[in-house]
């Protein structure tokens, strides 16, 4: 994680529609067409990103609590792909740049 990080969010995010199932979610997204496959991290990242927006440092904190802290080299590594991933397909937008 570089020092300055954004705050990210997900716009309007009634426009996602989710499935379930045991190791995967279908995320399908009314404003864009397209419909995503998310394992269970991805999955959580969006959640968190939907409650409020939060940066990089944040969604790291709170990740470790719930899936532990065994390697948070390789976690961080894993929020900072899915965020990438998530705003290349348009789900999460930057909030502001501190």
């Amino acid at each position: 994680m570089n020092e300055a990080s954004h705050l990210w969010y997900v716009p309007e995010s009634g426009s996602l529609v989710w499935r379930s199932f045991d190791s995967y979610s279908l995320l399908y997204n009314e404003r864009s067409g397209n419909t995503h496959v998310l394992d269970p991290l991805s999955r959580e990242i969006l959640d968190l990103l939907q409650e409020a927006p939060r940066d990089e440092r944040a969604l790291l904190q709170e990740l470790t609590s719930l899936v532990g802290d065994d390697d948070p080299e390789a976690l961080s590594e894993a929020i900072g792909e899915a965020l990438i991933a998530f705003d290349s397909a348009g789900l999460i937008f930057p909030a502001y740049h501190s």
